[in-house]
């Protein structure tokens, strides 16, 4: 009988199939000493009786029993709340910490990319929507690029390494960017800083690995955090950069103490030097593959019961750990193959909502500070740098406020699907508020109450979108597949995310400048709304079961 091992001592096994006699046999009465006896044979080499089967017909026949019993207490396991682990929050706070210096350094040059290409880079006006365009698109392009063979290389190394090292390149390419003063450094400068640093999605992975053992909606809420804590230290960073611009540094020789975008770049890079220390101390390793989490599991049920949660993902990682692994960094396309064969076509449909809903944020992020920044006789708002940090404050503002205190309680009541859902109609509505807002704004004194009021409702609908949008939709992305190949899924996805995030500026970029010569500024506002609505309905589609952590059976 191989792989049969006796019982432990003072070890009988629950009669699976049989009801108690004190209880009405329903499996909710015994979920609790059903949990214990499960972990106990299980680590014992499998379920078998209370005697050693006396030919294999009958070894058979107990070993469907005992399967099908342990189907039906691992949905008993998945229904309570009360055994899953809460949040490892001493982890997650260093992790938002990382991923908020890291936003930081994709919208420090926003608030005043425009002023920058016309007065540093020798832009004419006609054209800067073009260049701010380009340079927009480049940290996205290369980014993209290498997104999935670092989410695949954190797989196979660590998730830490690889974040240190995107931390520490980013922090010199930040300072580099402010000493540009041709299109082409500009653009170089920010296409390193894309290549050498795609931390969101090995964050991403990071947090996949260390919430596998929490319940469904504890799960949603720290991926929500993520994407809530790089969008709004995305939008709190622009408007610290945009505050500081203009800000020289006397003290230091020749053009240095005149440079008007040094400021900004120094205090972001300050900010990635924090983010190193705290991630190099702070972070554990959590990649499956390197810290060995099948043989973890092993020395944590060693004279002891093994949580119910964890007892569920030990399953997956023992088979992940029996298996070969699948490929090498060579073979990387190989591995994108596998990941339709692990998810389906649900998974690609995801990976492109992805894509299509980053190319509309990429296309929305660019167009509002050009619109902020345009002439008020153009049909813009007439911000120069100060007011559109003050913008880009609010924004985030907004959107921090409501994911404190509604995020929680809407995934909860909702799930995933239609709260990204509702994210989505949201942006759409932005859109249009953002595109027409100038009319009733530039009618109202700058500064008074009631202009704060209605900048406010201009930028709320996008504010709250934001939130609801691209970090649900990395938590569904989660959802679609196991946790070791989480930093590959996170990787290509990234890959995918970040073409859309390049094209979109390129695009709406030339299109808004375009428009502003027809007097339609609007234009470019009308197709990333479209955008939206085609994301929005594809994800309202997807099976129930992606608002739910990945289990094999979804394979």
């Amino acid at each position: 009988m191989a792989g049969i091992l006796p019982p432990p001592p003072g070890y009988e096994p629950l009669p699976f199939g049989v009801p108690d006699k004190e209880s009405d046999g329903s499996p909710p009465a015994q979920a609790g000493e059903a949990r214990a006896h499960v972990s106990a044979a299980k680590l014992n080499g499998g379920f078998h009786g209370s005697r050693l089967a006396e030919n294999e017909s009958e070894l058979q026949q107990q070993e469907e029993v005992a399967e099908e019993s342990s189907g039906q207490l691992d949905i008993l396991i998945r229904q309570d709340p009360a055994l899953f682990e809460p949040l490892p929050w001493s982890k997650l706070y260093s992790l938002y910490f990382v991923c908020g210096s890291d936003a930081a350094v994709l919208m420090v040059i926003a608030p005043f990319l425009p002023e920058f290409c016309e007065k540093a880079l020798g832009i004419s006006p006609r054209n800067v929507g073009s260049a701010a365009g380009l340079i927009s698109s480049a940290y996205s392009f290369a980014n993209g690029f290498a997104s999935p063979y670092v989410g695949h290389w954190s797989d196979l190394y660590g998730r830490k390494p690889v974040l240190l090292f995107g931390l520490l390149t980013s922090f010199v390419t930040t300072l580099t960017f402010a000493f540009c003063t041709k299109l082409w450094q500009a653009t170089l400068c920010r296409g390193i800083t894309g290549l050498l640093n795609s931390n969101f999605s090995v964050a991403r992975a990071f947090l996949a690995d260390v919430t596998r053992n929490t319940s469904p909606n504890d799960r949603a809420s720290a991926f929500g955090y993520l994407g809530a804590t790089w969008g709004v230290s995305r939008l709190l960073s622009a408007s610290v950069a945009g505050a500081t611009v203009g800000i020289t540094l006397a003290f230091l020789p020749g053009s240095l103490g005149t440079n008007n975008y040094l400021m900004p770049c120094i205090f972001v890079s300050l900010l990635q030097c924090a983010s190193f220390i705290v991630a190099l101390v702070f972070l554990p390793e959590t990649s499956p593959q390197t810290s060995r989490n099948d043989e973890a599991c092993r020395k944590e049920t060693d004279g002891q019961e093994m949580s119910a949660v964890q007892h569920l993902n030990s399953k997956h990682v023992k088979n992940s750990a029996e298996q070969p692994r699948r490929s090498s960094p060579s073979s990387i396309l190989s591995r994108c193959s596998h990941l339709r064969a692990v998810g389906g076509w649900p998974l690609v449909g995801l990976i492109c909502i992805n894509a299509l809903h980053s190319f509309a944020n990429g296309a929305n992020l660019l167009i509002m500070v050009l619109i902020w920044s345009l002439a008020a006789e153009h049909g813009g708002y007439g911000f120069g740098a100060s007011l559109t940090s003050f913008a880009f404050a609010v924004f985030g503002l907004l959107g921090l406020v409501f994911q404190l205190a509604s995020f929680s309680h809407l995934s909860m009541r909702l799930g995933a699907r239609k709260v990204y859902s509702l994210g989505c109609f949201l942006l759409v509505l932005g859109s249009f508020t953002i595109a027409f807002g100038h009319v009733p704004l530039t009618r109202l004194s700058v500064g008074n109450p009631r202009w704060w009021a209605t900048l406010m409702a201009i930028l709320l609908p996008n504010s709250i979108g934001f939130m609801l949008g691209l970090p649900v939709l990395g938590g569904i992305l989660s959802n679609s597949v196991p946790t070791d190949v989480q930093g590959l899924t996170q990787g290509v996805a990234q890959l995918f995310a970040q073409i859309g995030r390049c094209a979109g500026p390129l695009v709406c970029g030339l299109l808004f400048s375009a428009s502003v010569a027809h007097a339609r500024p609007w234009w470019s506002f009308v197709v990333i709304a479209v955008l939206y609505m085609i994301c929005g309905s594809l994800a309202f589609m997807l099976p129930e079961r992606y608002d739910r952590q990945y289990v094999e059976e979804h394979s």
